[in-house]
């Protein structure tokens, strides 16, 4: 397995935002350009401490959810499996007699059978509690899901440290959509790609088909944390034994000044207002009609 100092991350992104998704983490992070490997449809992470991966889920919002790779190795029969995925530190991440759940590929493999890739998955994670118990850290708050890709005999095991995805930005709180609303990453990508073009402050969003607010939403909250929200990884027994900080940004003012949004739809206006009630000064800068 591999060790926790310099573990390895994959940042799945919405397509064809990959640069984009590179430089949100340069901006709002330490970690070097050097660190990060771009492919289709994700950003491969590494040589960066356990807590610095992590916590970029508290920073980004282009990117869906971010993977810890626990471990890659060679397979190519079901007992070379089981023996590799008993090696797993499972109880650094699982609570006592916890399944998770698993996303399963393959390609070019014999190892495609994904019944049997989740029976020896949850077989190998029962020896390791009965070889080691875990400690009782109480039960589980958010459901694990492990992720196993097999390309010929390659076999790449990681656990998903995000949850919900990124897109849904606060706890408990589902937005009220019209149909084809965007999604709050995307929403974000637009605002994002736009900042270069655009003084520091003083600018106002004008958005004449606001549907249910998205792009006014996203652009109001842009220099905020995703910290409304829990994260699987906080329910990780490693992490919880290290109590791992929330970060913070440096107090910047948004380079957006005022928020204007218009639809001659009354349901969409009114979806568009019930999802800023929760809103900070939504009646000082926001304006819906």
């Amino acid at each position: 397995m591999k060790e926790f100092n310099l573990p390895h991350f994959f940042i799945i992104t919405p397509l064809y935002c990959e640069d984009l998704a590179i430089e949100e983490i340069l901006n709002k992070s330490n970690i070097p350009l050097s660190s990060l490997k771009q492919e289709k449809g994700g950003l491969n992470l590494s040589n960066v401490s356990i807590e610095e991966g992590l916590k970029l889920n508290y920073l980004l919002k282009i990117p869906v959810r971010i993977l810890l790779t626990l471990d890659e190795f060679k397979a190519k029969d079901f007992p070379r499996l089981y023996e590799k995925l008993t090696k797993i530190k499972w109880n650094d991440f699982l609570h006592d007699h916890e399944m998770p759940k698993l996303h399963f590929s393959s390609e070019k493999s014999l190892l495609f059978d994904s019944r049997k890739v989740e029976k020896v998955l949850f077989d190998a994670i029962e020896f390791n509690y009965k070889k080691n118990p875990p400690k009782q850290l109480g039960e589980s708050k958010v459901g694990k899901e492990i992720f196993i890709r097999i390309h010929e005999n390659k076999v790449k095991v990681s656990i998903d440290t995000t949850g919900d995805p990124l897109y849904h930005r606060e706890e408990n709180f589902s937005p009220k959509r019209v149909k084809g609303s965007i999604r709050e990453n995307l929403a974000y990508v637009m605002i994002f790609a736009a900042m270069k073009y655009l003084e520091k402050n003083k600018n106002t969003v004008i958005n004449p088909m606001m549907g249910s607010g998205t792009i006014l939403k996203e652009a109001f909250l842009y220099n905020s944390l995703l910290t409304k929200r829990s994260f699987s990884f906080e329910d990780f027994t490693f992490v919880q034994k290290k109590k791992i900080k929330k970060p913070s940004l440096p107090k910047e003012e948004n380079c957006f000044s005022h928020f204007i949004g218009f639809d001659i739809d009354d349901y969409a206006l009114q979806m568009s207002k019930d999802n800023f009630q929760n809103s900070e000064e939504c009646s000082e800068k926001i304006c819906l009609s």
